[in-house]
């Protein structure tokens, strides 16, 4: 995995042999998560179920919860109380975090029949 800056956020993100790049994570700069971008590597795959999954045990983490984007098959993560939630919810529990991005990089891997590297 690795993190790239761009513009106003950073994206942490797990590349595939082939060099296909999934998002992780979205971090913008004052601290709060951009869960939007985890949507798309695996929507155009056609396997909207997976980041659907993954957000739903962030929000677990969190104590927050998903909720549908505009766009069919989209999700993002909230705080309790609606907004974006920031970085520091999950950095406080890393290893549940970790366990999370884990089970979504195997579940990717699963349905790309890649074994996780």
């Amino acid at each position: 995995m690795f993190l790239e800056a761009s513009g106003a956020s950073m994206s942490l993100r797990w590349i595939r042999p082939d060099e296909r790049r999934y998002t992780i994570m979205g971090i913008m700069t004052e601290g709060r998560l951009n869960t939007r971008p985890i949507n798309w590597p695996a929507n155009t795959i056609g396997r909207t179920e997976l980041p659907h999954a993954y957000l739903e045990e962030m929000a677990v983490i969190i104590g927050g919860y998903v909720k549908p984007n505009a766009n069919p098959g989209e999700y993002g993560l909230k705080a309790a109380d609606g907004s974006e939630p920031e970085l520091a919810l999950l950095l406080a529990k890393a290893e549940d975090w970790l366990a999370a991005i884990g089970r979504y990089q195997g579940a990717l891997c699963k349905v790309i029949g890649e074994s996780v590297g």
